[in-house]
C-alpha cells in the first residue's frame, strides 16, 4: 500500500512541476528556469528523503 502511495506522490509531484514550468516559461522567461527548476529539483530530493526515511523506520 505505501508503494502505491509513493507512486501517486510522484506522479502528482511530477505533474505539477510541469504543469508550473510550462505556464510560468513563457510569462517570465529566464527568471523560471533560474529559479524554478531548482526549486522542483529540490523539492524531488525533498520527496526522495521523505520515503527513504519511511522505508528504513520499516526496517
Amino acid at each position: 500500500m505505501k508503494t502505491v502511495i509513493r507512486i501517486i506522490v510522484w506522479i502528482a509531484y511530477a505533474v505539477y512541476a510541469f504543469y508550473v514550468l510550462q505556464k510560468q516559461i513563457p510569462e517570465h522567461g529566464l527568471f523560471t528556469i533560474i529559479f524554478w527548476i531548482p526549486a522542483v529539483v529540490i523539492g524531488g530530493a525533498a520527496i526522495f528523503a521523505l520515503f527513504n526515511n519511511m522505508r528504513d523506520d520499516e526496517k
